[in-house]
Parts: C-alpha cells; sequence; structure tokens
C-alpha cells in the first residue's frame, strides 16, 4: 500500500451525520453574525472549493439564509459546488430543489452530481432513482464509487448493505474506507471492526478517517477506540479525535483543540475549529472568536461552522 498524504478535511467530512449534541457554550449575536457574514463572503468566492464549503457549512441549520445558498449552489458551473448543494438539498429537504434534482439525476453531466441528486430526491421522497446506485456502486471512476458508498449510508437503509458488503473488497482504498464508514452508519459490525483497524494504520490519513467514520453513529461504545487518537504523534489526528469525542458527549479532547487554535499550521488551525464546535466548552466562544478573524479564509470557514453549530 502506497503512503498517502494527510488529508485535510473539508467542513463536513464525508459520512459525518450531523445530530443534536449537548453543547453548553452561549454564543453572542455579534459571534453569530460574523459567522454569517464569512459564509456569505465565501459564497462569492471564486475558488469553487471555498464556494461548496460555505455551503456545506450551513447544512445543519435549515434557515433562509442555507436554502437560498443550496439554491443558488444547485446551478454553479463547477461539479463541486452542485455536488455540496445538492447533498445539502437532500439533508434539508428542500422541497424548492425537487425541479432541478429530477432534471439533475438525468441531465448533469457529472456523475458524482447524479449521485448526489439520487440521494437528495430520495430524502425528498422518490425513491425510484435509488436503484441506479447498484450500477454506480461498480463504476469505473473510485470517487464515483465513494460517492456512491456514502449516499447509500446516509440514506439509512439497511437493505443497502447488500451493495456495501460487494463494495468491500474495493481496489481503491479511499472506496473501502468510505464502505466501511457507511456500513458502521448502517449498524454492520464488520465495518466498525474495518475502522478500529484503521485508527492503528501507519498512515495518519487512514487514521483520521477511520476516527471520524466511527464517530459519525453517535455511538458513545466506539469512543474508547477515539480517544487512543488524542496521544497521536500527528496534531491532525489529535485534533479529529478530539472533535469526534466532542461529537460523543466527551470534552476531553478541549486542551489539544485549544492548543491546535493557536498553532502555525492552518491546517490544524481550522481542525481545530471544528474540534471546539463539537465540544463546546463555556471558553469556546473567545477561541472561535479569534479564528473567525483568521487571515486563511478556510480556516474562517471552519469557525463559522463551528459557531453556527453551537448556535
Amino acid at each position: 500500500m502506497k503512503k498517502h498524504p494527510i488529508l485535510f478535511l473539508s467542513v463536513i467530512v464525508a459520512g459525518c451525520v450531523a445530530q443534536e449534541t449537548s453543547r453548553s457554550a452561549p454564543i453572542s449575536a455579534e459571534l453569530h453574525d460574523a459567522a454569517e457574514a464569512q459564509l456569505d463572503q465565501a459564497e462569492q468566492a471564486q475558488d469553487p472549493i471555498l464556494r461548496a464549503h460555505a455551503i456545506e457549512a450551513r447544512q445543519d441549520v435549515n434557515d433562509p439564509a442555507a436554502q437560498r445558498a443550496v439554491m443558488k449552489g444547485l446551478d454553479d458551473p463547477t461539479p463541486v459546488v452542485r455536488f455540496s448543494a445538492t447533498m445539502a438539498a437532500g439533508r434539508l429537504r428542500i422541497a424548492a430543489a425537487l425541479p432541478f434534482l429530477k432534471r439533475m439525476v438525468k441531465e448533469d453531466p457529472s456523475q458524482d452530481v447524479q449521485v448526489a441528486a439520487i440521494f437528495a430526491l430520495y430524502e425528498l421522497g422518490d425513491k425510484q432513482p435509488a436503484h441506479a446506485l447498484e450500477k454506480l456502486a461498480f463504476d469505473n471512476n473510485p470517487e464515483v464509487r465513494s460517492n456512491t458508498a456514502l449516499v447509500i449510508g446516509l440514506m439509512g437503509n439497511a437493505t443497502g448493505l447488500r451493495v456495501l458488503h460487494a463494495m468491500a473488497g474495493d481496489v481503491d482504498w479511499t472506496v473501502r474506507q468510505q464502505v466501511a464508514d457507511s456500513r458502521w452508519l448502517l449498524g454492520d459490525t464488520d465495518g466498525l471492526s474495518d475502522l478500529v483497524t484503521g485508527t492503528v494504520s501507519k498512515f495518519p490519513d487512514e487514521q483520521i478517517e477511520s476516527i471520524r467514520g466511527l464517530a459519525a453513529p453517535h455511538d458513545a461504545r466506539v469512543a474508547e477506540h477515539v480517544r487512543k487518537g488524542l496521544s497521536s504523534q500527528y496534531p491532525e489526528v489529535a485534533m479529529v479525535a478530539a472533535r469526534a469525542l466532542g461529537e460523543l458527549g466527551s470534552d476531553e479532547g478541549y486542551a489539544i483543540a485549544a492548543k491546535g487554535a493557536k498553532s502555525a499550521d492552518p491546517r490544524q488551525r481550522a481542525l481545530a475549529a471544528f474540534a471546539l464546535g463539537a465540544i463546546g466548552k463555556h471558553h469556546t466562544p473567545a477561541l472561535l472568536g479569534q479564528l473567525i478573524k483568521d487571515p486563511d479564509q478556510n480556516v474562517r470557514i471552519a469557525a463559522a461552522t463551528a459557531i453556527l453549530e453551537l448556535k
């Protein structure tokens, strides 16, 4: 197996399922407005990745701003933005998106966007297009296969395990990783075993993805496996573990996240922001108030995401 570089996690990590968690940190109206302004700015950015991240940041809060961003993103010229908007339309179940989704599932030039449209339509009650996932699971493009595994997990229907089992031996490690994430999300303990194994991989990016996958169902029984990541030699792994523990209801990683917020590395500051949003201790707003002014726009978007989560 070749060594893979450490991944810079996007605002919403693939496979993560947002759920309500207990957060005690009060967010001021001023800080909330700063987060909204940051996402408004990112939605207008020339860089499509920033536009996509801005949409992803809003997909857990179904308010007019989120719906506006999603509807605009559905018509974006860049596939990565359309993908993010389409996934968000499904997660937020935006009925106004239906006419666009029905066209995109057949006509969008990007197969990744078509996969996202299948998910969105499924969430909005149109389950017929989901049958196409069985074929897309074995597409020549590993990104399409990975996204297919992603949406099967997010659909929450255990019948999808049959397809995921068939995908488990995929030649591409990113596909196998997503298959394990989705299997565990659907309650398959074999997927859990694969993720636990991944947490002790010699490759930090595999550790990161496995920790995130373990925490996605918000099952506190996996905390012992996630906790080990706090002592990783890689700061990125430790901060992802801190975030995952926060999502599992523990603030054990707070000190690591607070330290990461002051790192010289913008990737680490972004991961720290995500962790602080998940943990939600009383001191978190002050740290996020600093990060929302960070010179790096990716860090500012991460901070805005965390602020909206706490709000």
